[in-house]
């Protein structure tokens, strides 16, 4: 719960907040967003024009805007931008050509490591 609402608020000092019980609750009325992100969308989420950054491990997208320092324009990790980057997540590969969704070949040590970048 606290992970959730750190990642949806932003907020750091959520377990302190659960612990001591002085958290508010959320309202969950109106959904922020259907969580469904189009190949377009992914593609588009390149932190270019204040959009949104995106990068997507086994087809789950994530929002990594926060991690700009890294994945921002010319920064060392901007080529898994907007792309499926498992394979090179998996295989600790950081080369443009190493970005894939394609998981074939990969041993069980590399998909676990991939499992751990998803946790």
């Amino acid at each position: 719960r606290a992970r959730a609402r750190t990642r949806r608020y932003g907020n750091k000092y959520a377990l302190a907040q659960m612990v001591l019980k002085t958290e508010a609750p959320l309202d969950l009325s109106e959904p922020q967003h259907d969580g469904t992100v189009t190949q377009s969308e992914l593609e588009d989420g390149d932190g270019v024009d204040g959009a949104p950054v995106y990068v997507a491990l086994r087809g789950r997208v994530y929002d990594v805007s926060a991690g700009a320092k890294f994945y921002g324009a010319g920064k060392p990790y901007h080529h898994f931008v907007g792309r499926d980057a498992s394979r090179a997540f998996a295989t600790g590969c950081r080369a443009a050509e190493c970005v894939s969704a394609d998981l074939d070949g990969l041993d069980p040590s590399q998909l676990r490591e991939l499992d751990r970048w998803m946790e």
